[in-house]
């Protein structure tokens, strides 16, 4: 027969067993919830990128938000021949003189990505 010292040990032994098993169920029950809302995040973000319309011009994205287009257009002409000519010339009397354009401004500015 066992003595009471023994079977206290393996008693002892087995609610720690039992112990361990339930926190490592519970720790895999964590972190399957933490995997399901991690997928249900990305599915969420998945479908914004999706309904997104694809545009390749930044301009494009742009026009339908402003509204008044015509200005716009106007403005982007007017940087365009900035870039071109390194002369900003407004109508009117409101000219700007090539001294008052700082000399270290690109004639071409690299779009950003």
């Amino acid at each position: 027969m066992l003595d009471e010292t023994t079977l206290e040990q393996r008693l002892e032994k087995l609610e720690q067993a039992v112990s361990e098993l339930r926190l490592t169920q519970l720790e895999q029950t964590v972190s399957e919830l933490r995997l399901t809302q991690l997928e249900q995040a990305v599915s969420e973000l998945q479908n914004k990128v999706d309904r997104k319309p694809n545009a390749n011009n930044w301009v494009d994205n742009l026009i339908g938000s402003i509204s008044d287009e015509e200005a716009f257009l106007e403005a982007l002409e007017y940087g365009r021949n900035f870039r071109k000519t390194g002369k900003f010339e407004i109508e009117e009397d409101n000219s700007v003189s090539e001294q008052d354009i700082p000399g270290d401004i690109p004639n071409e500015i690299e779009p950003v990505m």
